[in-house]
């Protein structure tokens, strides 16, 4: 390893940088080395354009994966070899694109095309708590708390920590998994939930991506590019199903709603008109300014627009109250009534019930 590596590494470890974005920092920088044959530290600023240029014309990379090289050589050039006048004077840019949603009975084929139990759990429990793949195969067994229908994700996007939803349905599914799986005291005493053929590894990414492409070539589905999918599929049908957009965000573990993010560009324009609040939960800053440009069916959408929606749906003028008047739900951290507070029903006395994907639906009682 040359010393630029071990510079290049110390520096992002001690940023406590992820390990998967130390990785592709040194990737990138690598490639860039690559490309010339030569140190670096040796490269002038436009070389390093013709490179990108490189990327953008020659290799029609996409945008995201343009973004994550950028960043990765700015970082090197400013925090590791300190060149302050270091300007590429390269934009980063997002594609816009609005994810690849399946329907209900989409997903259904999907996890009925699966050939193996540890296929199927894999795929509920994705779909089912909306996880990132990264979150999906670094579950624990002791992450699973069925009585309370939750499951924790501990090692979530900057190491955050939040509660998802486990419906009684994925319950039953990896229970099933369990006895098939766990057949030696080796693979039994392994904390983690879905293993690899060596009980003290989890399963990697790969094989959990390989799983999902599997069952959806076998199920006919041509949408959805990616085991992601099943993340955006669990966001749009809980708001569907009426969930409110803030509790969304916490169950996906986003701090803003920013125009990336935002779960109502992802589902059919007008379904979010009772459910959106004021402002928002990650900065406090308020709501209109994130869907100013929102794109739906595309259109764009402005907050005016969501505003006359919510009032004509039989709303009241205010974004922060549902068609019962009761103020939308938000997830919380542990406390005495549990981490989840969902939608009250009307004469309810305080009942808490959530929409579930994996329960077709129908309200989950919390």
């Amino acid at each position: 390893m040359s010393a630029l590596r071990q510079a290049l590494i110390r520096e992002l470890e001690l940023q406590r940088m992820a390990a998967r974005t130390i990785q592709a920092y040194v990737a990138s920088v690598a490639q860039l080395a690559g490309y010339y044959r030569c140190s670096p530290d040796q490269l002038s600023v436009e070389q390093i354009r013709d490179w990108v240029h490189h990327l953008l014309v020659e290799r029609r990379l996409a945008d995201s994966t343009v973004n994550v090289r950028l960043q990765g050589v700015r970082f090197f050039y400013t925090q590791v070899l300190r060149r302050q006048d270091f300007d590429l004077r390269v934009p980063t840019r997002n594609s816009g694109r609005l994810p690849q949603v399946l329907s209900r009975d989409e997903v259904r084929r999907v996890i009925e095309a699966c050939t193996s139990l540890r296929q199927r759990a894999l795929l509920m429990t994705a779909y089912g708590a909306g996880l990132r793949v990264s979150e999906l195969v670094q579950l624990r067994v002791d992450d699973l708390h069925a009585e309370r229908g939750l499951v924790r994700i501990r090692n979530g996007k900057g190491n955050r920590e939040r509660y998802s939803l486990l419906s009684a349905a994925l319950v039953q599914q990896l229970r099933e998994y369990w006895k098939a799986d766990r057949t030696t005291r080796a693979r039994r005493q392994s904390p983690w939930l879905f293993l690899a053929f060596r009980p003290d590894i989890p399963l990697s990414v790969t094989t959990a991506q390989h799983a999902w492409d599997a069952a959806r070539e076998r199920s006919g589905i041509q949408r959805g590019q990616g085991i992601h999918t099943l993340r955006h599929c669990f966001a749009t049908h809980l708001l569907e199903a009426g969930v409110d957009v803030v509790t969304i965000q916490r169950l996906l573990g986003h701090n803003c709603l920013s125009p990336r993010h935002a779960i109502c560009t992802w589902c059919r324009s007008g379904s979010v008109a009772c459910r959106v609040p004021s402002t928002c939960c990650g900065c406090q800053r308020p709501l209109r300014c994130h869907l100013s440009r929102t794109r739906t069916l595309g259109r764009t959408t402005t907050a005016c627009d969501v505003r006359r929606r919510h009032v004509r749906h039989g709303g009241s003028g205010s974004l922060t109250e549902d068609r019962t008047g009761r103020h939308h739900s938000v997830l919380r951290g542990p406390s005495a009534r549990g981490p989840l507070v969902g939608h009250s029903t009307p004469g309810a006395g305080g009942d808490c019930r959530l929409s579930h994907p994996l329960a077709g639906g129908a309200a989950v009682r919390l």
